[in-house]
């Protein structure tokens, strides 16, 4: 049942229903507290800090942050590690602490190139990818998100990534044909409300600075 709410709850988030991401990602905490869960709990924590995020409520999920970074410390899977840096390193740009943000960001790439799992590396380049454009680094940011760009026919986020950066080369045509890719794949899921209106102009950057809004509210 852990599992399955786990689940559920990211894609209640990724649909913008971060309320009710955050009480299933609960319940999954509290239910996946058994040996060998571990991985399923460190992905419920994510979505558990990510929700709160979302709701503008970043003080509650800073001490999310330091809870699921105590207990990722006690564990030797380097899955759960890999989990709390890169958490760690959404927080710090959340919470506009840039310095703090980039080394984790880093490690938490490190490891995912490592592993060669495509679903992590996705997740971890889009995440510092994202935030490598609000800062405005656009060079290093096209090399992260270059990491994952031949997913990009098939995966939702690694398109939407792909719209993201042209849009902020100031590349209109080719964002306007990532943009079409990622509401070819979206589902359920939310386009960002720089792109909600239907079009990919260039927009200026998030105005919290820290890259990660990726839903609209």
């Amino acid at each position: 049942l852990g599992i399955a709410h786990a689940s559920q709850a990211r894609l209640e988030l990724a649909t913008g229903q971060a309320a009710t991401a955050l009480l299933l990602a609960r319940q999954a905490l509290a239910e996946l507290a058994a040996p060998g869960s571990g991985a399923h709990r460190a992905g419920a924590w994510q979505t558990v800090v990510r929700s709160l995020d979302k709701l503008q409520r970043a003080d509650e999920a800073a001490i999310e942050v330091r809870a699921f970074a105590a207990w990722a410390a006690t564990s030797s899977d380097a899955s759960i590690t890999l989990a709390a840096r890169l958490v760690q390193a959404e927080q710090a740009a959340v919470e506009q602490h840039p310095a703090e943000a980039r080394p984790l960001f880093e490690e938490a790439l490190g490891m995912a190139r490592r592993w060669s799992a495509p679903d992590i590396l996705r997740e971890v380049a889009a995440s510092y990818g994202r935030f490598l454009l609000a800062q405005g680094e656009l060079e290093p940011a096209g090399t992260v998100i270059g990491l994952v760009s031949r997913y990009a026919e098939s995966d939702f986020d690694a398109a939407l990534l792909q719209a993201e950066l042209y849009r902020a080369l100031n590349q209109e045509q080719a964002a306007a044909s990532a943009l079409a890719q990622a509401r070819r794949l979206a589902g359920e899921r939310i386009l960002p409300a720089v792109f909600s209106a239907g079009a990919a102009q260039v927009m200026p950057k998030s105005s919290s600075g820290n890259g990660l809004e990726t839903n609209a509210q």
